[in-house]
């Protein structure tokens, strides 16, 4: 019994910390740049990079696509 309130316990506090994170503030003047700045990403990355350049690129473009995603769910227009 006291091994399954510990589970419980741990697994309440672990997804707290992952629903905590996944507040991110987004602003109105921020999402109409969005598609702008992802179609930017997307055309730098048909350029000849380095490794290192193309793992930030592929960082760069996930973490607009989360924006992106945060902007539609607070329906806020994501272009101008």
């Amino acid at each position: 019994m006291l091994n399954k309130i510990i589970l419980f316990t741990c697994v309440l506090i672990i997804s707290s910390n992952i629903m905590a994170k996944q507040n991110t503030k987004v602003s109105k003047s921020l999402c109409l740049k969005i598609d702008e700045k992802i179609m930017t990403a997307k055309k730098n990355m048909r350029v000849i990079y380095t490794d290192k350049k193309g793992h930030k690129l592929r960082s760069k473009l996930k973490a607009l696509q989360k924006k992106k995603a945060y902007c539609k769910i607070s329906r806020f227009p994501t272009s101008s």
